[in-house]
């Protein structure tokens, strides 16, 4: 494999707790040409001086913007002509990097290649281990081959990305997270399954959440996939095929709070 210039873009926002293992484990990887940028979407805990030590681009925004504008400033000063995006909450395996950027060259007729959240939940606390799991099995319920795709690891040709212009925000009157790598794939694909999902490529999820904070993750996930369909004009099907499942899962944790 010709090892060329990889950029690496981590968009963070008070990451302080999760940022250092997931930059560590950039820097362990395998494929010996990585370049590493780190867009801070205005954090106020310690995330940027917990990265000044390492040897990286860092761009800081210079007013909230969300993480689709910070991806998208990352991808505009990178070097390489494939980017990876990687969420600030999970840790890669040594041959993460290696293992997409494989995939991405040898699938000539694939635009992205993701990497699916691993079984180890770190032991973090039960809700955590419950969400985490739960993403787990989202993710393994998917096929190979796909329109969307969740974006907290995968590699793209720079100029794949460039030509649909990046992420765009989802304005649903929600926070974040919201669907904008739902969003973003749709545009990407076209509808087509242009999305390659890899089984053997995987990242721990550091991510810990309480009741609270998971029921609005998944309130506002919903809420967003519900946006883009609407705001389409039912041109994107957000959410379309997904088991029954899946809304079983993000539902339950809402129906056990509402009868206590």
């Amino acid at each position: 494999m010709i090892q060329d210039l990889v950029s690496v873009i981590i968009s963070t926002y008070n990451a302080g707790n999760t940022i250092e293992q997931c930059v560590a484990a950039v820097l362990m990887q395998d494929y010996p040409n990585v370049e590493l940028i780190i867009v801070d979407d205005c954090s106020f805990d310690d995330t940027v001086n917990r990265v000044a030590k390492y040897n990286k681009k860092l761009i800081i925004n210079e007013t909230n913007s969300g993480i689709s504008y910070s991806r998208n400033a990352g991808a505009r000063v990178s070097s390489a002509n494939i980017l990876i995006f990687l969420d600030s909450d999970v840790v890669i395996q040594k041959n993460g990097v290696s293992s997409l950027v494989k995939y991405l060259l040898s699938e000539k007729n694939i635009k992205v290649v993701a990497g699916k959240y691993s079984e180890n939940t770190q032991q973090l606390n039960f809700i955590s281990d419950y969400k985490n799991m739960d993403l787990v099995y989202r993710t393994n319920m998917s096929t190979d081959y796909n329109i969307s795709f969740t974006s907290f690891f995968f590699a793209i040709r720079k100029a794949d990305f460039m030509a649909v212009h990046g992420f765009t925000d989802v304005f649903t009157g929600f926070t974040a997270p919201s669907a904008e790598d739902t969003l973003f794939a749709y545009k990407l694909s076209g509808g087509k399954n242009l999305v390659c999902l890899k089984l053997n490529v995987f990242v721990d999820h550091l991510k810990t959440y309480s009741l609270i904070s998971m029921l609005k993750t998944n309130f506002a996930r919903i809420a967003s996939l519900i946006g883009i369909r609407k705001n389409s004009n039912g041109e994107y099907n957000a959410g379309e095929g997904c088991p029954i499942a899946y809304y079983v899962n993000i539902f339950f944790p809402s129906i056990i709070l509402l009868s206590f």
